[in-house]
């Protein structure tokens, strides 16, 4: 059985890398935008995102008129005529045919009819008087067209077609007329003017706006902006609904758009709408928006561009947006993460898996694949490529060592580098070294920048423009052209000669003109006086305008212009003129204020260039606002006056407008960036704006939140209020709440501070509501029966039964017990009876004492000696009285006891005995001790100081402890000891003490204080020289009392203002500041505070910000945010110097603080008190280094507490476990075994360890002091104690090492010796090498040094990294010197250093100036800085001004002088960039520089769409841009030129369009040029004139062709009539009847036709004159004319070029025959040389001088070498190498020469035969490998084939190019041609080399090129598509044409890889 299956395999074909060039994709199947734009002709639609061909428009020379198909339309437009079946442009009602009006109407509506034939111009309405003559009449004024009414007239405004729509429609139907929407009206009423219903109403427009209809109401209303749909999102959309509305995003507004604040919604609505301030957002709470802040962007912003767009000011972080980036490190993230983060230092990078701080990525960290400054500044901005990889700093090549392979790639700041045969510095490239296979500029500047090939092979230097020889070279230069020599074309002055002045082109595309012998700038009045369109005029200078009679300026005036009225109206700039006036009357301008009904801008532009738009009407733009009408902010708001430099504002009741001020700004304007949108230049005040300042004092009239709202750092400062009263201090819970306001003023009582007063005057009930408070005296309170309500002083007899005498005392401390136990009582000591003992006296009271008074023993207070005797019986000697002071027994026993004295006393006992002084002195205490000297005890004296101390005293402690009374003096006699005060007490403090002025500060005087108490302050210096006495401190001699402690410290009796010091009497009212810092002054006690001020109501000057205005930062980097150089106090700032001992606090407090860069403390936890500097010590409590380290940097533990890291050894205490862990300064610690927890570490001994084998490790191991030092372990010693060789030497530690020896190895060791910086290895390069081998090291760049100089350093870049702290001290100027503070510090070195070095000043950077070294401003930066980013990086003011010009000061287009900067230099304009005009920009006197306009795009710009989004509203003119109101010369192509922004038709006419409407506006001088406009157009030699029947010509030129058909001029009368035939005219002159028409000559009698020469019969005349077929011969012997023969001619007829010269008709060509002249013929013909020159085919001929035989040359009659030479003498021969030969095909050559050459088959290849350079075989080169032994043929094909030269026994050959060799081993691939260049191999980068790939994997940026356009790219799958694959730009999946079959398969997918079905049949058998 046999069964026949068909199966249908599938095969999949592979994806392949070829694409074919017939493949390329037409306009249709581009899918992207970026591929449409690539590709010339097409045009991008931005609505439907199609790719279509550029509509090319109306080609025609009809224009306009050529598009219009419809009779009856072209008959109705104006410039337009309907004639021959055809709309064209009308020539003139004189130019047609028609006898009725009707006949002529129907071509033009401009035209009546005479009435028999022909149309002519119409009259004025008025002139026609029947309704008959009326109706259908055309008319020379209004509309065109007569309606009858009466009578007749001009059709009004309201007769217009109702489709008219536009203003520019209704005033070209009748000039005035405005449009209502539907139709048209000589001037509009409001909305509610028109009557109808809600249809009828839609589409009309009144003054107000457009209008609508309400349901049930026949009148229209205005449209409101808040009607419009949701849809409504563009501001275009809400205009377009009513004037005057913008988008808010959700729908329309009235402008202007309010704030975020200002709109409504919830989350959903909030989130899609907008406001002045930028996007909106949803408050969390209520149903009003909010503006987003940048921080709400999404994450997928990585660019500034989508962050800005955002939100106005935002700026990237690299995932999302913030206000102001920070540095790298303030991201957190891992290596993935932080990869994407740009921080203010560039592009982040994360360190490892962990999340951490990000850091900014290092240039020099790159990959080292990076070779393009682009992949580069990628990897991280600013970063330029060596060739290698990425530096911050390009250097020249000399920084790069390594030999010729190594150096080859890298790039230095001098070109690409090279290097030499060893290796060592790389050196540039030279052009000289290029190998000779490089024959190309683009090659010689691959190989190096600046590099022009020679033309033979290899490259050289590219010189002066004037050296370079030929066209290629100077094309290889940039600012070099070639005309027909090479010439710099960089400024018109380098161009001297005029005919290079007028035909080259300068660089930035300026043209010169010549001028007085020089060539100079045109300007636009240099045109020709026969320039006459602006688009002449634009040809000859951009934006000149034309005056007609020449050019003018565009900004010149209308005077500048002359005319009548009507051309006076037709300039561009629309002046106007008198009726009056002739065609010399200078212009005038128009009165814009004429102009009543214009509602836009545009509209009174085009009534003239200097008018605007007041709503209503116009305005002179030069008119301030209050010029304006308006009632509303909504109104002016839209005006900006004084020529748009002052935007308009409204203020309530004004009728007219006003300047707006930033004073107008309401209270929502809350930040700078809202005041700068609200008016520029304006800042917030926190609750509205006001103008900014430089100054703080030059805001005036704010409140203190408005001052500290200004961003300029201002405050406002008042006077503060008295502190406040007790019943003041709100919340107090205790006593110390009062006392922390009013220290020892208040009591806390009843929940409240009451003032300190009498005990009666608090109320209380009970003991304990009352014993606690204080009277004013500060005696407790107490509280009896007898006073219920009140409490009462306290008294003794309030307490009864005392239980012993403390009870009383501590009642009150004047109470003593009763003796009867019964009672307190107030104590008088004699009240005590009989007492025996001191004791006695003592259990009564405190102050009494036992004695005996009169033999009596009493208590007695014992206030003096006297108190007690008689001597004899009192035992005085034991009495001490309560002074402290010894008594003894009077001489006169019966005498009271008296003082003791010193003298007289045993030394055992002098220096404890305390006397009252003989000498007595006011002071502290009566009593004082006596002092032993020499032999004899003696009272202190402070004279006697010295010498009882026997030393020289040096302190005041010295002085006060020997004796209270004694201070410390420096007089100039020497330091010693002196009185504090005088005895009684008159004269006291520093006055006292001497010293110099520096001295003073530091000594002390003594003082009592109003309370009686002594104390001692320091001194103030004197103003004097030399010593003198010291002067008392005063509080205002401490200016800069910050804080109280500072003025404590100065004087106690002081304190702070805010600003420095004053005394403590200093009422707060006296003192000043803000709100918070008046709460932090203190009032009239310390501890006291003032009060606050008036923030709101006082308004008045602002002042600068200091630190201590703000009260409330509890941080420092509040206070820092508040001010920089700030710091906290814990409650408020102060400036960051202020030292610790300058703030107050306890420890909690004190130990937040931080003082002039050090940490504070207080060792009191509770009482406050000036803070001291912390310090390890204060730590008590630590156990660990960690939780030193973290209490202050450098501590470590001591276990417990903290010590420095640098204590010693012994200043740690433990068992010998514990000190073992210890580390006293850099060395281990030990302790003996028996040691205890408190004692003392000891450092370890070194010597005492004995091990087996010593080494450093061992020593090391063992104690970090112990160093191996030859035989054993110690401590460490100097070099010169060790001992060893060259090699040991350096093995050692030494305290000076590192070592160096002396001895060799072989010899015996010697003492080694300390290095010294320079012993070094010149191998080091870097501070951290030299540092590294001894400390203090630094490297001079090769190798190390001590105490580096500037001076002694050797290399750049070891020059340039030398620091002083972090400012670099050197620079590289020609050798490496110190870097000075000023640039001036270089100018005794001369230009060349000044040029090369740096500062700290400025910019960093030097340059030389008027003879003198200065500091560079963005001018003077380098001119070799390339880049924008190269500029900003010197400074954000700076800018680039174009590659070779350097930097420039940032600023408006104007201020930019030079071309070349204008076009380069961004500018702070509102476009950003600036364009140049060689006239003077309006409002300077400044030539050029503007900011860029529409008229500025480039010439590529061909659509709307373009223009609009190069510069917003601009519209293209079919080769660039241009503004929206436009006339016809501005259009720059054929297609474009159709109609004018008015509607006014426009004409293509001499390569230039211009407005058009009859034959009389062509400025055309001939006939032809005219009639080439039109048939109907003729000539008056001035212009074109429409035809006219011929007898109404009055000029021969005319006289061509008339209405009534061809004319003839008739010269004898001057005259024209209508030619019929030449036989009309008569006449003996040939050139009157050629004048009668161009086909008549005469005959000698009369005019006949011209014919053939044997026509003429026998008249010579004619003959004489030649006939139609050639010049005639008259025959006088037969009287006939006949052709001109060879034989006629008479001279020069024995040579052949006087032979062929002869003329006879184009045909027939002479030469001779050795005598005369005979006709060409074959070559044999000819027998003399003479006529051997060319055949009758006019082939060449050549003379056989042996067979004295013409014949027709051949190639093997030239014998040339080169075929060159061959070709040139005959076409078609080659030279074989020895003669010239036929070209033939390659296979038939067997030279060199030959092939070379090429057959007639194509280009050929040789193979030269062994042992020969010129002979071999040749054949066709039709592929690589057929050239493997020809390099010429090879490298013609380079693009396609790879020439690999011999090498060795290799072989030479040629082979097809590979991706990467095509490449050249970089990664900038490119596609190869096949070798028919039929397709192209596509090439893709893979693991950074060039590899083949599949085209549909390359990406957006490569696919269309890369793939040779072939493909495109699929934005909706993101993939690449092939175009030929049936891909259109609907960008959905695409079917395939499969070119092997006719079937087109379904199952393709969009990158061309192609399923085909392959039926396959197979036979089973079974």
């Amino acid at each position: 059985m046999k069964i026949l299956i068909t199966l249908g395999i599938l095969l999949l074909t592979a994806s392949t890398s070829d694409v074919a060039v017939s493949d390329q994709c037409n306009c249709e199947k581009l899918l992207s935008q970026a591929d449409c734009k690539a590709k010339q002709g097409c045009n991008w639609s931005t609505t439907t995102s199609l790719c279509s061909k550029t509509d090319s428009g109306s080609t025609s020379a009809e224009g306009y008129c050529g598009l219009i198909t419809d009779a009856s339309a072209c008959a109705k437009t104006k410039g337009c005529a309907y004639v021959d079946s055809v709309c064209q442009i009308f020539a003139g009602c004189s130019a047609y045919k028609g006898a009725t009006d009707a006949e002529c109407q129907a071509i033009s509506k401009q035209c009546n009819s005479d009435g028999q034939a022909f149309c002519v111009d119409p009259a004025t309405c008025t002139t026609y008087k029947t309704a008959e003559d009326c109706t259908g009449k055309g008319s020379s004024g209004g509309s065109g067209t007569c309606v009858w009414d009466t009578s007749c007239r001009e059709q009004k405004c309201t007769e217009a077609d109702v489709t008219f729509n536009t203003d520019a429609q209704c005033n070209n139907f009748i000039k005035g007329c405005v449009t209502t929407g539907k139709g048209c009206i000589s001037s509009l009423g409001l909305c509610s003017s028109y009557s109808g219903d809600v249809e009828t109403c839609e589409g009309l427009k009144g003054s107000d706006g457009y209008c609508k209809g309400v349901d049930g109401k026949d009148k229209c209303i205005v449209k409101s902006c808040t009607d419009a749909e949701i849809t409504y999102t563009t501001d275009t959309a809400c205009a377009k609904y009513q004037i005057g509305c913008v988008t808010n995003g959700y729908g329309c507004v009235k402008s202007p758009l309010g704030s975020c604040s200002t709109q409504t919604g919830d989350d959903v609505i909030c989130a899609n709408k907008k406001g002045s301030d930028g996007k909106c957002k949803g408050v969390a709470e209520g149903k009003t928006c909010s503006v987003v802040e940048c921080k709400d962007a999404p994450e997928t912003y990585t660019t500034d561009d989508e962050c800005g767009k955002y939100k106005s000011s935002c700026v990237t972080t690299g995932k999302g947006c913030t206000t102001s980036r920070g540095a790298c490190s303030s991201y957190k993230g891992t290596s993935t993460t932080c990869d994407g983060y740009l921080g203010s230092d560039g592009k982040c990078k994360g360190a490892s898996d962990a999340e951490a701080a990000c850091s900014a990525k290092v240039c020099k960290d790159a990959d080292n694949t990076l070779n393009t400054d682009a992949k580069c500044e990628e990897y991280q901005t600013g970063c330029k490529t060596t060739g290698k990889g990425c530096t911050s700093t390009l250097s020249t090549c000399s920084s790069y060592t390594g030999d010729a392979t190594s150096c080859d790639g890298y790039v230095g700041t001098d070109g690409k580098c090279a290097g030499g045969a060893s290796s060592g510095s790389c050196f540039p490239k030279k052009c000289s070294d290029a190998p000779n296979t490089l024959t190309t500029n683009e090659d010689c500047s691959t190989y190096q920048t600046g590099c022009i090939a020679t033309g033979t092979g290899g490259c050289t230097d590219a010189g002066a423009c004037s050296s370079l020889l030929n066209n290629s070279q100077c094309d290889g230069k940039s600012t070099c052209q070639w005309k027909p020599q090479c010439v710099t074309n960089g400024d018109c002055t380098d161009l001297k000669t005029e005919i290079l002045c007028k035909t080259v082109t300068l660089q930035n595309s300026n043209t010169c003109w010549w001028v007085g012998g020089s060539c100079v700038p045109r300007t636009c009045d240099q045109a020709p006086n026969t320039y006459n369109t602006d688009s002449q005029c634009d040809a000859f200078l951009k934006g000149c305008l034309t005056k007609k009679t020449g050019c003018v300026a565009s900004n010149a005036s209308c005077s500048s212009y002359s005319g009548t009225k009507a051309t006076c109206e037709g300039f561009t700039i629309k002046c106007t003129n008198t009726n009056s006036a002739t065609d010399t009357s200078a212009c005038i301008d128009p009165v814009c204020t004429d102009n009543t009904d214009a509602t836009t801008d545009d509209a009174c532009k085009s009534y003239h260039a200097t008018c605007l738009t007041k709503g209503t009407g116009c305005i002179a733009a030069s008119a301030n606002c209050s010029a304006y009408p308006g009632t509303s902010t909504d109104i002016c708001g839209k005006f900006t006056g004084s020529n748009k430099t002052k935007p308009c504002w409204w203020k309530s009741p004004a009728t007219t407008c006003a300047d707006k001020a930033c004073s107008d700004a309401d209270g929502t304007y809350t930040t700078d960036e809202l005041c700068d949108k609200f008016l520029k230049g304006c800042v917030t005040t926190g609750n509205g704006c006001v103008p900014s300042s430089q100054n703080c004092d030059a805001y005036t009239g704010l409140n203190q939140t408005g001052c500290a709202a200004l961003s300029k750092g201002c405050a406002k400062r008042e006077a503060c209020t008295a502190e406040v009263t007790c019943s003041g201090i709100t919340g107090a819970a205790n006593q110390a709440s009062c006392d922390a306001v009013l220290p020892n003023k208040c009591v806390f009582f009843n929940n409240s501070c009451v003032a300190i007063g009498l005990c009666s005057t608090y109320a209380g009930t009970s003991v304990a509501a009352c014993k606690d408070l204080v009277n004013s005296s500060g005696v407790k309170c107490y509280w009896t029966d007898a006073t219920p309500n009140a409490c009462t002083e306290r008294a003794c007899s309030q307490i009864a039964s005392p239980a012993d005498q403390k009870t009383c005392t501590d009642h009150k401390s004047s109470c003593a017990r009763m003796s009867n136990g019964s009672a307190c009582e107030e104590a008088t000591c004699t009240n005590v009876t009989s007492p025996a003992t001191e004791k006695n006296c003592q259990d009564y009271h405190p102050t009494c004492h036992f004695g005996k008074v009169n033999d009596v023993a009493v208590c007695s207070t014992g206030s003096t000696c006297a108190t007690f005797g008689k001597s004899n019986t009192a035992s005085c000697s034991t009495i001490i009285t309560a002074q402290g002071g010894q008594c003894k027994s009077s001489t006169t026993v019966t005498n009271n006891c008296e003082n003791d004295v010193c003298t007289g006393t045993a030394q055992n006992d002098c220096n404890t005995k305390k006397v009252v002084y003989t000498s007595t002195f006011q002071g502290t205490a009566a009593a004082q001790l006596c002092f032993y000297s020499g032999s004899t005890c003696v009272e202190r004296s402070c004279a006697n100081a010295n010498t009882h101390l026997g030393v020289t005293v040096s302190s005041f402690s010295q002085c006060n402890s020997y004796y209270e009374l004694c201070v410390f003096s420096r007089p100039s006699t020497g330091p010693t000891c002196v009185n504090g005060n005088a005895a009684d007490a008159s004269t006291s403090g520093c006055t006292l003490v001497q010293g110099t002025q520096e001295e003073c500060l530091t000594l002390t005087g003594k003082y009592k204080t109003p309370a009686g108490v002594w104390e001692y302050r320091l001194c103030q210096s004197h103003g004097s020289a030399g010593t003198a006495n010291c002067l008392d401190r005063q509080c205002s001699q401490k200016p800069d009392g910050k804080t109280d402690a500072i003025c404590q410290a100065w004087l106690p009796t002081c304190k702070t203002d805010g600003n420095g010091c004053v005394d403590i009497t200093t009422t707060c009212t006296s003192m000043s500041g803000t709100t918070e810092s008046c709460q932090l002054l203190t009032g009239l006690v310390l501890g006291s505070k003032c009060q606050g001020n008036n923030t709101s109501t006082t308004t008045g000057t602002c002042v600068a910000r200091r630190c201590q205005d703000n009260g409330t930062a509890t941080t420092d980097a509040d206070c820092k945010k508040y001010l920089d150089g700030c710091i906290t106090t814990g409650k408020g700032c102060i400036p960051s110097t202020t030292p610790c001992s300058g703030q107050w606090g306890n420890q909690d407090g004190c130990k937040l603080l931080t003082g002039n860069d050090k940490q504070c403390w207080s060792l009191s936890l509770t009482t406050k008190g000036a803070c001291i500097d912390r310090t390890c010590a204060h730590n008590t409590t630590a156990t660990t280094d960690t939780d030193c380290a973290a209490f202050m940097k450098g501590c470590v533990t001591k276990r417990p507490g903290c010590i420095e890291s640098t204590a010693e050894c012994t200043s740690y205490q433990g068992v010998q476990a514990d000190c073992e862990k210890a580390v006293g300064n850099g060395k281990s610690c030990t302790n003996d075994s028996t040691a205890t927890a408190t004692t003392s570490c000891k450092v370890k001994d070194c010597t005492k360890l004995a091990v087996d084998a010593y080494s450093e490790s061992v020593c090391q191991a063992y104690g970090l002091q112990c160093h191996y030092n030859g035989s054993k372990c110690d401590v460490i010693t100097t070099c010169s104690q060790l001992k060893g060789n060259f090699i040991s030497c350096t093995q050692y530690v030494a305290s000076d090492g590192p070592c160096v020896g002396t001895a060799l190895q072989t010899e015996t060791p010697t003492s080694c010796t300390a290095a010294k910086c320079s012993d070094a290895p010149v191998t080091l390069t870097t501070d951290a090498e030299c540092d590294a081998y001894k400390k203090g090291c630094k490297t001079n760049g090769r190798g190390c040094g001590s105490a580096i100089l500037c001076g002694d350093v050797y290399s750049t870049s070891s020059c340039t990294a030398l620091k002083s702290g972090n400012d670099f001290t050197c620079a590289w100027a020609s050798q490496c010197r110190d870097v000075q503070t000023t640039c001036s510090s270089y100018t005794a070195n001369g230009q060349s250093v000044c040029a090369s070095s740096k500062t700290t000043a400025g910019f960093g950077v030097c340059i030389w100036k008027n003879g003198a070294c200065t500091e560079a401003k963005c001018e003077d930066l380098p001119l070799s800085v390339g880049s924008e980013t190269d500029c900003t990086d010197y400074s954000s003011t700076c800018t680039f001004a174009g590659t070779g010009n350097g930097c420039v000061t940032k600023g408006a287009c104007t201020s930019y002088i030079r071309k070349e900067v204008c076009s380069a230099a961004k500018s702070t304009d509102s476009i950003g960039s600036c364009t140049w005009d060689e006239t003077v920009v309006t409002g300077t006197q400044i030539k050029g520089c503007r900011a860029k306009d529409c008229q500025d795009a480039a010439v590529t710009l061909v659509n709307d769409a373009d223009c609009d989004a190069f510069i917003s509203g601009c519209v293209s003119n079919g080769a660039g841009c241009m503004k929206s109101t436009f006339t016809c010369d501005m259009f720059k192509t054929q297609a474009k030129c159709l109609k004018d922004s008015s509607l006014q038709p426009c004409l293509w006419n001499d390569g230039a369009c211009q407005q058009y409407y009859r034959c009389s506006d062509l400025s055309l001088k001939t006939v032809t040029a005219c009639q080439a406009a039109s048939k109907y157009c003729t000539t008056d030699e001035s212009k074109c004139t429409p035809l006219k029947i011929c007898s109404n010509y009055t000029k021969q030129i005319q006289c061509s062709i008339g209405s009534d058909g061809v004319c003839g001029w008739v010269t004898s009368t001057k005259k024209c009539q209508l030619f019929t035939q030449c036989t009309d005219l008569v006449s003996k002159v040939s050139n009157e009847c050629s004048a009668f028409n161009a086909k008549c000559i005469s005959n000698g009698t009369n005019c006949i036709d011209m014919g053939e020469c044997s026509t003429y019969a026998d008249s010579e005349t004619a003959c004489k004159i030649g006939g139609t077929d050639g010049t005639c011969q008259f025959d006088k012997d037969t009287s006939a004319c006949r052709l001109r023969q060879c034989s006629d001619a008479s001279t020069s007829t024995s040579t052949h070029n006087g032979c062929f010269g002869y003329q006879i008709n184009s045909t027939t060509k002479c030469t001779t025959d050795g005598s005369k002249c005979i006709a060409l013929a074959d070559c044999a013909s000819y027998t003399k040389q003479a006529g051997c020159v060319i055949d009758s085919q006019f082939k060449a001929c050549s003379w056989d001088t042996a067979a004295k035989s013409c014949k027709t040359k051949t190639c093997s009659d030239t014998k040339k070498t080169k075929s060159s030479e061959c070709a040139a003498a005959l076409a078609g021969c080659i030279s074989d190498g020895t003669k010239c030969i036929d070209q033939g095909k390659c296979a038939d050559y067997t030279t060199k020469e030959a092939c070379t050459a090429g057959g007639t088959d194509g280009a050929c290849a040789f193979t030269a035969a062994s042992g020969s350079t010129t002979t071999g075989t040749c054949k066709l080169f039709s592929q690589c490998s057929d050239a493997n032994s020809d390099q010429t043929a090879c490298q013609s094909k380079s693009l396609t084939c790879k020439w690999t030269a011999a090498v060795g026994t290799t072989a030479s050959s040629c082979s097809n190019h590979t991706c990467d060799s095509a490449a050249k081993g970089t990664a900038k691939c490119v596609t190869i041609p096949s070798f028919d260049g039929k397709k192209y191999t596509v090439c893709q980068v893979q693991g950074g080399k060039c590899v083949t790939g599949d085209p549909s994997s390359l990406t957006q940026e490569t696919c269309y090129k890369m793939s040779q356009y072939t493909y495109s790219w699929n934005a909706n799958t993101k993939k690449c598509v092939a175009c030929g694959s049936g891909a259109s730009s609907n960008n959905n999946t695409t079917t395939v044409d499969n070119n092997s079959t006719n079937v087109t398969d379904p199952i393709s997918t969009d990158h061309g890889s192609y399923l085909y079905v392959l039926p396959v049949l197979i036979s089973l058998s079974f």
